[in-house]
């Protein structure tokens, strides 16, 4: 086997099905940070789809292609193919976000190397199954980069009202958030309903969209205008995506209303799923007062912002858009134009009161709308104002490059964590991949899935004589202390006596414990009681071969009397481990030493030899009964 000296760049690879060309927030946002990480010193590596977001359309050159590289300013972009359709159909784009987020990972593996770090974009949500696998196999740490909660977004929008999917979707966002090293929330209303939810507030950090204020940069209305065939009329801009979000029927609604006012203009530049039917409800209205512009190249986005008078940031009246900032806001404060700002909630406290940098409005009402504007035109000093204000503040708070220092911060808190733990390790790397790495993960998704099999089968026997022998939960789950210190729930069936927490459940138990129940005992012996553990297994809380979870309790009173305990948590809790087979079921300091030196020698000398030797032993404790 061939071994390298370790690149000494950082490789960060970036998951997300959106990447320029494309026009879209969510690619834009993903490649100036990419392309600032990349000018900062780290190997930028981004995995992505063929372009065609959101017409579906594939560009001519990226057609018939398996897999392919390219590189865009200083970043690698490895492109895999993926089931693609147009954003529209709620079913289709499900579709074609879950491929991408199964095959990305897949046809992708070779090409994207050994990352250190993954930065991975939802939504779409299904991008977290992508994450989740390169992490696991590839054993690296990652970042979930989330500027919209989902599915509680399609629920409020009613796009999604499948219970069971909404309860599928729930269950992997939340188990992505915790599995991820660090949450990246986009809006203050996300990190703070995270954390509400439960997720420690360490690990959730708020970093808004910015822009880059050297290209959007403030410029002379009549010099912008000068593309465009406007005249002197007064401009309503709405430059974005046609969705079901945005709510853009009121804009034409209040377009209705100012039928009568020949002096101004409204415009919808940009794409989406609802403008096939924004440009027919304009036709059947008769508004010659509304003009729709194709989606136009990120690069002529000033030149179109600086040539309106007003820009338009609406969205729906939603519970759900109270956390929302829209990124078009960013764009357009930079090149110093008025908002008039159709969003309630954070967006609305940030641009409009704080920052005196918009005109706000209730979402959905088009006769405040139209008012507005028509303020806005009787008011030009009010307009230069705002436009004024909005700049100072992305010059203050929003600006890219400013940005790209804190969220370097948290890179390095990962990755500097990372080296630490790799002290006293020699510093090559296998040329292609781990194989030990490999062995493991594919070792904990066969066995837990065979121990889930098993559970199933044994249930409806082992239930009964369960709640028979001992009245009570049939399971019995108990907070641990997991890799790197993290708490996590342990299951198991229930070996003792409903009672036993009365009496003091963190106590080691001991031979002969009177706590433990007939049928308990049976269950210890052949080790039965450890089966659902599986589950954390598969979840990746717990490894099959590893130390075993501590409680928190016990931890931290063994961490004092034992100066090296704090090491056996650098590795995944196990199931069964070389402590657990080499030394008998003991209760005291004495037999913790003892166990910590197995457990500290596993960890130095892991192999497949000396696991298929533990497992092995493991299975001729349970056919003979050799348990505690």
């Amino acid at each position: 086997m061939r071994w390298h000296v370790m690149d000494t760049k950082n490789h960060i690879v970036f998951v997300t099905p959106y990447y320029p060309p494309e026009k879209a927030a969510a690619a834009v946002r993903v490649s100036e940070t990419a392309v600032r990480l990349a000018q900062r010193g780290y190997h930028v590596t981004v995995l992505t789809t063929m372009p065609n977001y959101p017409s579906g359309i594939v560009p001519p050159a990226y057609r018939g292609r398996r897999i392919m590289r390219e590189e865009r300013d200083g970043v690698d972009v490895v492109r895999v193919w993926s089931y693609i359709t147009a954003n529209k159909g709620f079913l289709k784009r499900i579709l074609a976000q879950l491929s991408f987020g199964l095959l990305a990972p897949v046809l992708g593996w070779r090409a994207i190397g050994h990352p250190d770090l993954l930065l991975v974009q939802s939504p779409p949500l299904f991008d977290a199954i992508a994450a989740l696998i390169l992490s696991w196999f590839k054993g690296c740490p990652f970042i979930f980069i989330v500027s919209d909660l989902w599915p509680e977004s399609a629920v409020q929008l009613g796009v999604l009202r499948n219970r069971a999917f909404i309860w599928l979707a729930e269950q992997l966002a939340w188990y992505t958030y915790r599995k991820a090293a660090f949450v990246w929330a986009l809006t203050e209303g996300i990190r703070r309903t995270l954390v509400e939810r439960g997720l420690p507030s360490e690990r959730v950090f708020l970093l808004a969209n910015g822009v880059d204020i050297h290209k959007f940069r403030p410029m002379k209305r009549e010099e912008a205008r000068a593309h465009f065939a406007w005249g002197e009329q007064f401009v309503a801009l709405y430059a974005g995506t046609h969705g079901l979000a945005h709510g853009l029927t009121t804009v034409l609604d209040a377009a209705e209303r100012l039928r009568d006012h020949p002096d101004i203009r409204f415009v919808l530049a940009g794409d989406g799923a609802a403008k096939p039917e924004l440009i027919a409800d304009a036709q059947r209205r008769g508004l010659p007062n509304v003009t729709f512009l194709e989606a136009q190249p990120h690069e002529c986005m000033p030149l179109l912002i600086a040539s309106a008078d007003a820009c338009l940031v609406p969205l729906r009246k939603l519970p759900l858009f109270e956390g929302a900032l829209p990124s078009k806001m960013y764009e357009i404060m930079a090149c110093a134009r008025p908002i008039i700002l159709g969003v309630q909630g954070e967006a609305c406290n940030i641009v409009a009161k704080e920052a005196g940098a918009a005109l706000a409005v209730e979402p959905e009402n088009a006769q405040a709308l139209a008012e507005a504007i028509l303020s806005l035109q009787a008011q030009p000093e009010m307009a230069a104002r705002l436009g004024k204000q909005g700049r100072r503040l992305v010059e203050m708070r929003f600006s890219r490059d400013q940005q790209i220092v804190v969220l370097e911060k948290y890179v390095n808190a990962i990755l500097g964590k990372n080296a630490r733990q790799a002290q006293g390790q020699p510093s090559v790397t296998c040329a292609r991949f781990d194989p030990y790495s490999l062995w493991s993960r594919t070792r904990d998704v066969v066995f837990g899935l065979i121990g889930c099999l098993l559970i199933v089968l044994l249930l409806p026997l082992l239930a009964p004589l369960i709640y028979l022998d001992s009245p009570g939960p049939i399971f019995y789950s108990q907070e641990r202390v997991g890799l790197h210190g993290r708490l996590f729930r342990i299951y198991k069936f229930r070996s003792m006596s409903a009672e036993a927490s009365r009496t003091g459940h963190l106590m080691w138990a001991q031979v002969q414990d009177p706590r433990v129940t007939r049928v308990g005992r049976f269950l210890r012996c052949t080790h039965i009681d450890e089966l659902p553990q599986m589950w954390n297994i598969l979840r990746g809380d717990m490894s099959l071969i590893g130390p075993r979870p501590p409680l928190p309790a016990f931890s931290c009173k063994l961490e004092k009397a034992l100066p090296d305990y704090h090491r056996r948590m650098m590795v995944k809790p196990g199931l069964t481990g070389l402590a657990q087979v080499k030394h008998h079921y003991g209760d005291t300091l004495e037999d913790e030493r003892t166990k910590l030196n197995y457990d500290l020698y596993y960890i130095a000398h892991r192999s497949c030899k000396l696991d298929i030797y533990i497992i092995m032993k493991t299975m001729i404790a349970v056919i003979t009964g050799n348990g505690r």
